[in-house]
């Protein structure tokens, strides 16, 4: 919502002075909002070892939303789990949006766990829990969501697809 911090455990806070948000945390700190990072991003929240939760949303403006944060795919199987071709999965951020020069934090990535006697994945498959970044502003600017978190364990498997986890961009 406009004017408010973000849904979650990391919420990305809203900062009424400059009107802009902060990123939603997760499996880092979200980002600072504005040009002199006023805006504070959440915290960084959930277990590395085993993901089990989504991402936080990003901090709104005084005229739009902040990001939502990625979902939570939990996969346990007891055979094979095989991404053929150009298979994904995703629990990416949504971007902040912009109105008026003021935009909201982009949401945290949220979380992936993958447990498997087998793993195997094509080259262009991707697994991928990335921050959404903050719309561009002209002048008071979101901060990005942090980046989730995934795991993948399995015993045996070729897995050459990609993963991502990284933040999103301060717009």
């Amino acid at each position: 919502a406009t004017s408010s911090n973000g849904a979650g455990p990391g919420g990305g806070i809203y900062n009424p002075s400059y009107c802009t948000g902060g990123g939603g945390g997760h499996g880092g700190a979200g980002g600072k909002g504005y040009t002199v990072n006023i805006a504070t991003g959440g915290p960084v929240n959930g277990v590395q070892a085993v993901p089990a939760s989504a991402g936080s949303g990003g901090g709104g403006s005084c005229t739009t939303a902040g990001g939502a944060g990625g979902g939570f795919v939990k996969i346990i199987a007891s055979g094979t789990v095989t991404m053929n071709g150009a298979a994904a999965i995703r629990a990416d951020g949504t971007a902040g949006s912009s109105l008026s020069g003021y935009s909201g934090g982009g949401g945290a990535g949220g979380g992936i766990r993958i447990e498997a006697a087998t793993i195997d994945a094509a080259a262009g498959a991707t697994v991928s829990a990335v921050g959404g970044a903050s719309a561009a502003a002209s002048t008071y600017a979101g901060g990005g969501g942090a980046g989730g978190r995934i795991a993948m364990t399995a015993v045996d498997g070729t897995f050459s697809g990609s993963v991502a986890a990284s933040g999103g961009a301060k717009g």
